[in-house]
């Protein structure tokens, strides 16, 4: 008189989104590992540079418009970082290996194959998000840290 848990059986159709999903997330995952491990694999521009580049910038665009000119700025190609590619390129893979991973459990796939694809993509793109997220609590940190040794008060 025991009753199975489950009275109706559905049919899996297989494995093949979820399994696509897995090998993508783990390679993305993979990926930002090695640039969040090894990277920045570009050297970054010095902070005297940036800051020696706007201060030009500013000063030409105080001068046009005291001469009554419209200031243009120099127009600069951008070069491709690799750095970029690697970011954007791993969240980009992660959101596929997620909607593959979707998918596979709407199509009543096997779920583990789409489970792992659905955790690896949500774990590259929160890789890469928690990095972003570093990085601007140090700049906080700095910021804050310069504000301080300058004897200002911001209360508020």
């Amino acid at each position: 008189m025991l009753r199975k848990r489950f009275t109706m059986k559905s049919e899996r159709k297989g494995k093949t989104l979820g399994t696509l999903g897995t090998i993508l997330g783990l390679i993305v995952f993979g990926v930002g590992l090695f640039h969040f491990t090894f990277g920045p694999i570009e050297e970054p521009k010095p902070v005297e540079s940036f800051v020696a580049d706007t201060t030009v910038k500013i000063k030409d665009a105080i001068s046009a418009k005291l001469k009554g000119e419209e200031y243009k700025p120099p127009t600069v190609e951008k070069s491709l970082d690799i750095d970029e590619i690697l970011y954007k390129g791993v969240m980009l893979g992660g959101f596929i290996a997620l909607a593959l991973g979707a998918l596979g459990f709407s199509q009543n796939e096997e779920w583990r194959p789409s489970g792992v694809a659905f955790v690896l993509g949500g774990a590259a793109i929160t890789l890469q998000l928690s990095i972003a997220f570093v990085g601007a609590l140090i700049i906080f940190l700095i910021i804050a840290a310069i504000i301080s040794s300058l004897g200002l008060d911001i209360s508020v």
